[in-house]
């Protein structure tokens, strides 16, 4: 069969965009395809930190809803850190409360930047006015205050590391 017989035989159906292929089209499409597999297809990793188990739980489900993401969680500051420094700074967003026990998200974000500047660090809190006043701000890549909308969170996500 000819170069020119298997484009004709290529079948685009107008309403389902399924494509049929000539056999020798098909051969050469899965060698392709086989050529490709070796890619490694990489999901973002977020760390979630905070010492409230449900709420914790919460923002994991939550932000598995605006896509694919490896999500690790850490109840406290230490814990958090370990983490980070298990998968040698393998984290592309972290957020983290203010307040838990241990390290608190402060400490730790401090620590962090030390070692890792370049993982982008979200706080969340209720105590909004008091962190403005510590001069931490320009540690974190957004401060968002509690409560806050799930469309100011993807969005912060989104610009954050997508």
């Amino acid at each position: 069969m000819s170069e020119d017989q298997s484009k004709k035989e290529i079948v685009k159906a107008d309403s389902s965009n399924i494509v049929q292929y000539s056999n020798s089209l098909l051969k050469r499409t899965l060698t392709d395809i086989a050529k490709i597999t070796s890619v490694k297809i990489v999901r973002k990793r977020i760390l979630l930190i905070d010492d409230d188990y449900f709420l914790l739980r919460l923002l994991s489900d939550t932000i598995s809803t605006f896509g694919e993401f490896d999500i690790l969680t850490a109840s406290d500051g230490e814990e958090g850190l370990k983490i980070v420094r298990k998968v040698e700074g393998r984290i592309d967003l972290i957020i983290t409360d203010l307040n838990h026990p241990k390290i608190d998200g402060i400490e730790m974000s401090k620590i962090i930047k030390k070692e890792y500047p370049k993982i982008p660090i979200i706080l969340q809190t209720g105590y909004s006015i008091a962190i403005k006043s510590l001069s931490t701000e320009e540690m974190f890549f957004k401060i968002l205050s509690k409560p806050y909308r799930l469309n100011t969170l993807f969005e912060t996500i989104k610009s954050a590391i997508l």
